[in-house]
Order: structure tokens, then sequence, then C-alpha cells
């Protein structure tokens, strides 16, 4: 028994000041962790209360910016005689922005101080959820005042929050300004990650038929694959009542009248 306090006492001699500094290590790393959660926790709380501020400027720009889409529309649908396929092409005007004929907007217009304010989010609170829906308004922004490269950016910054229920619906604009980018390789690749990472998300059917739209189009001519994606959302009990799902069927019900197939 008095050997072993003995060991100790040239033990603790030896070391005893390393254990200290080792435990003194510890106790701080502890509250420095300790610390930096709670700012971080408070950086997000901040940085929320930040972006809730731009909400009525941001619905506001949404209101003016799909009325003025929709008078265009009007506009050209009246100037322009019909075609057989002026159906196919579907437009997503509530989750998603762009069209070819979207108006351009001064960067002095009457919304600049909600670009400003959506920016001074992304740059003062990194990694934070209000900075990806920041992102995500700024993408829609630029999509809208038809500024197609600076709306990617943001849509592709906002799209790397990997655990984010808005994820889908970022995804949604990206491969639409792809589209409206005229890079439908990459348009498609994105529906296709919806639809393998997101089935049970109300982005799967419209990525299902948009691949189908997209399949079938002239750069594609896959009307096989389309019909393809077309069968599958009405064979998704999930997605079966849905809009997309109608749609699905009266794609597949020309492509019947037109081939003079049963399908």
């Amino acid at each position: 028994m008095a050997e072993a306090r003995q060991n100790l006492h040239v033990f603790l001699a030896r070391y005893g000041k390393w254990i200290i500094a080792c435990l003194l290590v510890v106790v701080s790393l502890t509250l420095v962790i300790g610390f930096l959660s709670q700012r971080a926790e408070k950086n997000e709380s901040v940085a929320m209360e930040v972006l809730i501020e731009t909400d009525d400027d941001f619905n506001s720009f949404l209101v003016q910016k799909i009325s003025e889409r929709e008078t265009l529309k009007s506009i050209s649908e009246d100037a322009q005689p019909a075609t057989a396929d002026s159906d196919q092409k579907t437009t997503t005007e509530g989750l998603t922005g762009g069209s070819e004929s979207s108006p351009e907007v001064e960067s002095n217009s009457a919304h600049s101080s909600l670009r400003d304010s959506l920016l001074l989010i992304v740059e003062e609170y990194p990694n934070t959820f209000a900075q990806h829906i920041a992102q995500f308004r700024l993408g829609h922004y630029h999509w809208y005042n038809n500024d197609i490269d600076t709306a990617l950016e943001f849509y592709l910054s906002s799209s790397k929050y990997k655990d984010s229920y808005m994820l889908p619906i970022v995804l949604l604009n990206l491969a639409a300004v792809y589209e409206e980018n005229k890079d439908l390789e990459l348009s498609k690749n994105v529906y296709q990650r919806i639809t393998d990472d997101f089935k049970t998300h109300p982005a799967y059917p419209e990525a299902l038929f948009n691949l189908g739209r997209l399949s079938e189009g002239e750069n594609f001519d896959q009307p096989d694959l389309a019909k393809g994606y077309y069968q599958s959302i009405v064979a998704d009990e999930l997605w079966a009542e849905s809009t997309w799902a109608d749609l699905a069927k009266t794609r597949l019900l020309q492509f019947e009248i037109s081939n003079g197939e049963k399908l």
C-alpha cells in the first residue's frame, strides 16, 4: 500500500502539471464550444428576424412581377395565332419565375431596397437558414428582372443548403432557369435529381412532368421516354389525383390521338 502511494506521488510529481494543463484545455474548449453554439443560435435568430422584415417587400415584388407577366402573356396571345402545341409547355409562376418575355427593370427600381436587404443577409449571416432563403429570393429577384446569370448564381448557392424543406423548390427554379437559358441537359439533370431524392415532395410530379415535356421536345425527341414519365405520375397513388397527373393524362391522350395507338 505504501509503495502504491509512493508511486502515485512520483507520478503526480512528474506529470501533475501536464494533467492540470490538459484539464484546463478541456474546460476551456468546452466553454468556447458552448459560447460559439449560443452565439450561432443567436445569430440564426437575428438573421431570421432580418429576413422576416423583407417578407412584405418580397411578396409585393412577386405580385407586381406576376401581374406584369400575365399582362405580357395576354398581349402575346392576342398578337399571335395559337399553335397545336401551345399547351405543351407548362409554367409554374407561383413557385418558379422566369420568362423570355419578362421586362427589364433598371437597377434603381422601386425594389432595389429589397435586393440590398437580401444581399445584406447573405453577406452578414453565412451558413444560416436565413441566408439560404435570402439566396433563393435573390434568385427570384434577378430572374424576374431578366438577369439569368445572376439568378443562376443565387439558386446554385441556395441549393447547397442540403437539409432544407425548401430545397426541392429551389431546384425546380434552378431547372427552369437552366431551361430558359437553353441549357436543357442541365435542366433535365436537376429535374432528375428531384425525382431521385424527393419522391414524397409536391415538387416530384412537377419534375416528372417537366422531364416528359423536355424529352418529347425537338431537342431530345424521345417520345417513348416522355410517355414513361407521364405514366409514372398517373400510376403513382400519391400523385394520381394531382393536377400534374391530369396534365400527364392529357399528354398521353394526345400521344394516343396523334399515333393512333392504345397506351
